[in-house]
């Protein structure tokens, strides 16, 4: 089953990058294995996995420090949106993700159209991707020097955020 390999390699590849102790090498080869296993799937279905394996790989080198392998993964997962309703959705997360990769190296203005796309495109997020996108564009602004409007920001993901939301790492 083409599909259980996919899940089972990108589920295994997401728990290895956010371990406590992240083991970013292992996340990497378990996701590339699933992309791989995505080569027999009905390119129709191949998509959406493809876009949430590149999204992943994204993560996995973001949070490793690896900024330019992030943006080029996170770019790469707009090639492969899928059609009808999540299309929206899944751009602004790639938006956002490569609006706060662009942060963390000082290319601000750079982040600032990427964010701003990812906010054209945030009634399609669900609340917690709303919550992200504003604490990435307060974490963004906060980086920028900009501390007013990052308090503006970070006070619209709080306002945003449910209670269940704020506290789901508790």
């Amino acid at each position: 089953n083409h599909k259980g390999m996919v899940l089972a390699n990108l589920n295994l590849g997401i728990c290895r990058y956010r371990k406590v102790l992240p083991n970013y090498k292992q996340a990497h080869q378990y996701l590339l294995q699933a992309l791989a296993a995505t080569q027999s799937m009905a390119p129709d279905k191949a998509t959406i996995y493809k876009n949430s394996i590149y999204n992943n790989i994204g993560i996995a080198q973001y949070q490793a420090g690896d900024y330019q392998a992030a943006i080029a993964s996170y770019t790469q997962s707009l090639v492969y949106l899928p059609e009808g309703g999540e299309k929206p959705a899944r751009m602004a997360i790639a938006y956002m993700n490569l609006g706060e990769a662009y942060a963390a190296q000082g290319q601000f203005e750079v982040a600032d159209r990427w964010l701003g796309k990812a906010l054209g495109l945030a009634d399609g997020l669900g609340q917690r991707d709303k919550v992200a996108l504003y604490n990435i564009l307060g974490g963004a602004r906060q980086q920028a020097g900009d501390l007013h409007q990052a308090q503006v920001q970070l006070e619209i993901a709080v306002a945003v955020a449910d209670k269940s939301t704020i506290n789901d790492g508790l």
